[in-house]
């Protein structure tokens, strides 16, 4: 487990300022709740992945070290309009953590996947890994991504991350903070998103780690 910000999976804790944007958007794809919600409880072994498609999405295109890995599965639908939400979504999840390993304030994945909005926990998140001179090491696993509500430009998303085999690692002596796979490893997340200049961003995302759902 990543010894960072223990409510969150790769950093992100943003404020569900937004959240009101979904509320009572069902879409003609999915009939949702339009709510921002998180929960969880987790599992003490790697989850098994329920997702429709097993299939990975690629990670090319992002500058990710060598030491950490990102396995998104597909979880595609079949539906033209969420299947699209779902390659966005995976795009936000490489960003991400393209930013958080990069460390670069002016990195331009954080601009193009998350919103103005939703920024300052992620970049405080950083902040505080540079202040301890770390950084991450691993393999992150996303899946069980579903598509909860989407009508045109706004979209809800639920989906599940296993950090058991993702670690904390010291920049400076490549030490490597250790942990035995916990509950705490699995972390269910609800994010909303918005397509904009043809790119889907976050806008709010909640989470809790160790969701039933994810075991």
């Amino acid at each position: 487990m990543i010894e960072r910000i223990a409510s969150t999976g790769v950093g992100v804790a943003l404020a569900v300022t937004t959240a009101l944007l979904l509320t009572g958007c069902s879409s003609e794809e999915s009939k949702g709740s339009g709510k921002i919600e998180g929960a969880g409880q987790g599992a003490s072994e790697p989850a098994p992945s329920h997702s429709t498609d097993h299939r990975r999405v690629s990670t090319a295109g992002f500058d990710l070290p060598k030491d950490v890995t990102v396995a998104v599965e597909a979880d595609t639908t079949g539906e033209k309009a969420k299947d699209a939400v779902l390659e966005g979504h995976a795009k936000t999840l490489m960003g991400r953590l393209e930013y958080l390993t990069g460390r670069d304030p002016k990195s331009p994945a954080i601009d193009r996947y998350v919103d103005d909005t939703a920024r300052p926990p992620l970049v405080d998140q950083a902040e505080q890994a540079d202040a301890r001179n770390e950084t991450v090491t691993g393999t992150f696993r996303y899946y069980q991504r579903k598509v909860t509500s989407v009508r045109k430009d706004i979209a809800q998303v639920t989906y599940c991350e296993d950090q058991s085999k993702a670690f904390s690692r010291n920049v400076g002596t490549g030490k490597v903070k250790k942990t035995e796979p916990s509950a705490q490893d699995y972390i269910q997340y609800t994010e909303a998103l918005q397509k904009t200049g043809g790119s889907w961003r976050v806008l709010a995302s909640k989470s809790e780690r160790g969701a039933a759902a994810c075991q």
